[in-house]
């Protein structure tokens, strides 16, 4: 069941500080944008999701590198390509493995979230990998979940982010909860994480 408290708390903060959403959505099918659209307020800040399942439409919606979709790189560059596609504030990539079998060599379960808060050069971005047990919704349930927490991180590491100022350059930590680490800074440059 997703955390629809932290969802709650997203939209408020997103509506108290007046920015936007925008997601790219692989594994979880459209289920970011179906979970945000059911907490009260969210027409004042979610503009749009782009589902992009294969690879050719990640690439040709979102500007997606010639890279492994499952990857940091890729849930980044969708990050990106949300927020560039809907003109958005902050934008959400979610790419992975929900199953029932491996792609690209990845075992089911493992999932790329990716944040990205404010404009050009002055964007704050982070990645996360994780590695989700259970059934294929389990997986894009708890990826929804990450994506979330993953974007309230880099919100609060922000607190002068406005609409349109790009704020400052930082990457969050991650929580004591986190089960993976953030790769940020190698993401943020386009190199895969080591």
């Amino acid at each position: 069941m997703p955390d629809t408290q932290n969802l709650r708390a997203l939209v408020d903060e997103l509506r108290r500080r007046e920015l936007t959403l925008a997601a790219a959505e692989s594994l979880t099918g459209g289920m970011f944008a179906l979970l945000v659209v059911d907490e009260p307020g969210s027409g004042e800040v979610f503009v749009g999701s782009a589902v992009t399942y294969s690879s050719a439409a990640k690439r040709r919606v979102l500007g997606v590198s010639d890279c492994p979709v499952i990857s940091a790189r890729c849930a980044t560059e969708m990050a990106r390509g949300a927020a560039q596609l809907y003109g958005a504030d902050v934008g959400v990539g979610l790419t992975g493995v929900a199953g029932p079998a491996r792609q690209e060599d990845q075992p089911v379960g493992t999932v790329f979230v990716a944040g990205r808060v404010g404009a050009g050069g002055e964007a704050r971005e982070a990645c996360e990998e994780h590695h989700f047990g259970g059934s294929p919704n389990d997986i894009r349930e708890a990826s929804v979940d990450a994506a979330v927490a993953l974007v309230r991180a880099l919100l609060a590491t922000g607190d002068s982010v406005s609409e349109g100022d790009g704020a400052s350059a930082g990457a969050a930590a991650p929580g004591p909860d986190r089960s993976s680490a953030m790769r940020d800074a190698d993401v943020a440059n386009g190199e895969a994480p080591s």
